[in-house]
């Protein structure tokens, strides 16, 4: 289609400037400054539209992680995949600013200093999508729909994926709400998302439902993270670790919720963002307690 060509040239020629990635990293190291302990991204030494010269990033590929599965260090595995999420949900829910990019092979973990403190470091930061607040709170809003087992309002989110209107709306929701009724029960019901998001993937094909270029990013990094997630560690539920932070934004609203998150990133102690890492890692593998204390 000429819209989708045209969306691909963009985003191609983008990568080739080289100085927008330098542009690109600065800013996820702006974001990030305050989780710079764990979270990583290379330095900017030099950028022009043609060189751009990186730190040298030491560590082990994800895609090694991925390619192991099971015979990971399960404390390393948790930890590349809860803290994955937790760079994706900033992403998403406060900075606006999404890495267009996020598959294993642009993941690298190391361990760092006397105590051997893990880390992650995000490459290639070519590609990078600005979400519009239209765009943000209408992902989120998918999400939070997945959540509550709302086929509805799963299929309405999705209908407005794109300002092209599909001429099926009404068959594609009915579709949308038949497979939720049998897949997406929501938090706590041990929910397959990559299951859920390819099945609604595939009703949009169906239907011919289009999908802005944003969007496809959004969907393309959610599976990258749920199919690395479900290799190491099976247990592990997308959805449910995401639950404290996608109802805390349904009951806040958006901008009451960013600058909450903003606040707390700054004034809350360093010690209570862990507790939060191993509260959220134990709901994401034991998701049917979340039953007894979803609010």
């Amino acid at each position: 289609a000429p819209g989708t060509v045209s969306q691909f040239e963009a985003a191609m020629s983008g990568q080739c400037d080289l100085a927008q990635e330098a542009r690109h990293l600065e800013a996820f190291r702006y974001n990030f400054r305050r989780k710079a302990a764990w979270m990583v991204f290379p330095e900017v030494l030099f950028a022009s539209p043609a060189v751009l010269v990186e730190s040298y990033e030491a560590g082990e590929l994800a895609t090694n992680f991925v390619r192991r599965g099971l015979e990971v260090d399960r404390s390393d595995a948790h930890f590349v995949i809860a803290r994955g999420e937790d760079v994706y949900l900033q992403m998403l829910l406060v900075d606006n600013f999404m890495h267009a990019d996020l598959h294993p092979g642009n993941l690298i973990f190391r361990r760092t200093g006397i105590f051997g403190k893990p880390q992650l470091v995000l490459l290639d930061a070519g590609m990078a999508a600005h979400l519009t607040t239209e765009e943000r709170r209408n992902f989120i809003g998918l999400l939070q729909a997945i959540g509550d087992g709302d086929g509805r309002t799963v299929a309405n989110r999705v209908l407005e994926f794109s300002k092209k209107q599909s001429g099926s709306g009404e068959a594609f929701v009915a579709d949308v709400c038949a497979m939720c009724d049998e897949k997406c029960k929501g938090y706590g019901t041990e929910l397959d998302m990559g299951v859920v998001i390819r099945e609604m993937m595939q009703l949009m094909y169906r239907h011919s439902v289009p999908i802005d270029g944003n969007y496809a990013t959004l969907i393309a990094n959610m599976l990258c993270l749920e199919g690395m997630a479900r290799e190491l560690e099976p247990r592990f539920n997308v959805l449910d670790v995401a639950y404290p932070l996608l109802r805390g934004h349904q009951l806040l609203g958006d901008q009451h919720f960013q600058q909450a998150f903003r606040l707390a990133q700054w004034f809350l102690p360093l010690s209570v963002w862990e507790l939060s890492y191993r509260i959220a890692l134990y709901s994401a593998m034991n998701g049917t307690l979340l039953k007894r204390f979803q609010i």
